[in-house]
């Protein structure tokens, strides 16, 4: 687990004026990366990339699906599944999706 990763929660929203604030980090930990497919989508004249991504962390409470994750050199996830391969409370797989016009790229 060569990379470290801060967590955020989504922003609540102002019930006042409805603006959603910003996201909120959670916690931080180490973790695997790894591509596990992408593909490639032509929309409105631009390329978007999804690649799926699964990110393996120690086990830790309070992750959740709603949650994002952004690595050291800037690059966001989106949590879409979170399994425990075991059930022993071991590891977490976080299967998550980068969107964005460079996606998977190294800078």
């Amino acid at each position: 687990m060569q990379h470290r990763i801060t967590f955020y929660t989504p922003g609540d929203r102002d019930p006042m004026t409805g603006k959603s604030f910003p996201p909120s980090a959670a916690m931080d930990s180490w973790a695997a990366i790894r591509a596990l497919q992408g593909a490639e989508l032509d929309k409105a004249q631009q390329i978007a990339q999804t690649i799926a991504q699964l990110v393996t962390i120690p086990f830790q409470r309070g992750i959740s699906q709603n949650m994002t994750v952004k690595t050291g050199d800037g690059r966001i996830f989106h949590i879409k599944f979170i399994e425990d391969p075991d059930n022993r409370q071991v590891e977490l797989r976080l299967y998550c999706a980068e969107v964005g016009q460079n996606a998977g790229q190294q800078p």
